[in-house]
């Protein structure tokens, strides 16, 4: 979830006890934040408050300062940590891929890639609000959204149309399917993310299309228009990546993971292969 080589801060943020009957209790800290995550984990060190006396704010309005002015000294902590561990075995497969990813041949097709981009906008608007809406919303309503539509030629959009007419298809097609709806509409869940950024432990940049947490599990949502089988080896690696990097983040639940394709396919991280062969980009 960090790059950083020295130390990570995370600082929680509690209750006031405002909102209303039903809410939780004042000073409690807020359910499902990183802080309170990582503290069930029980990972990092925790650092001990301030005494009131020391921690009060005192300004040139309030007078002179009463005393010195205390604080942590973080680099003098994390000076000479250790270098970071894995938090997960990565295997053999998924360092290999890194260094091999500028030898594997990418067939780039930019009309699948706008196409791709489109269907995968309008889920993760539609799945942000599902009470929202009523349904899919119509290709009216989608070059509404994207105001940019109605620029250009004549041409240009009514390609744009043909465009929102077929991202609609797919996403009705999708939220249709019973192994996506409950993943995309979150039935059931305790919470569901989009777009969510975390780091591994190995300092690479990880980015989840949807994360939706259960009682019992936490189901990685990875989307693509198609998934050829010559892809399946890379995305496998992905996916156990993903997982690796959550694992410590959610103890005593499992972590899965696949990929929802446009077709309303849910291709589990089981199901993937593990041959290498070249691949070709379904870019979504």
């Amino acid at each position: 979830m960090t790059r950083a080589r020295q130390g990570l801060i995370v600082s929680g943020i509690q209750r006031n006890g405002k909102g209303g009957p039903g809410r939780s209790e004042p000073d409690s800290e807020i359910a499902g934040s990183w802080y309170v995550r990582l503290q069930v984990a029980a990972v990092g060190e925790p650092v001990p408050a301030l005494p009131g006396e020391d921690a009060g704010v005192r300004g040139a309005a309030f007078g002179a300062a009463a005393g010195p002015i205390r604080f942590t000294d973080f680099r003098a902590r994390y000076r000479d940590a250790p270098p970071a561990t894995p938090l997960d075995a990565i295997g053999k497969d998924d360092a290999v891929e890194d260094g091999e990813e500028s030898h594997d041949e990418i067939v780039f097709d930019a009309a699948a890639a706008r196409h791709g981009e489109l269907v995968h906008a309008l889920l993760e608007r539609i799945t942000r609000y599902p009470g929202a809406y009523e349904g899919v919303p119509d290709a009216d309503a989608v070059m509404r959204w994207f105001p940019l539509a109605g620029a250009g030629s004549p041409q240009a959009r009514a390609e744009w149309r043909e465009q929102a007419e077929a991202a609609v298809h797919a996403v009705s097609t999708m939220l249709a399917a019973p192994a996506l709806r409950a993943l995309l509409l979150a039935d059931g869940a305790l919470s569901a993310r989009n777009e969510v950024e975390l780091y591994d432990a190995q300092g690479r940049l990880l980015r989840i299309d949807r994360l939706v947490e259960f009682a019992d599990r936490v189901v990685v949502v990875d989307y693509k228009l198609r998934l050829l089988p010559q892809e399946h080896a890379a995305y496998a690696a992905q996916l156990r990546r993903y997982e690796a990097a959550l694992r410590p983040m959610f103890p005593g639940r499992r972590i899965e993971s696949g990929i929802a394709t446009a077709e309303g396919e849910w291709i589990a991280l089981a199901q993937l292969s593990t041959s290498r062969r070249p691949r070709q980009a379904s870019l979504f």
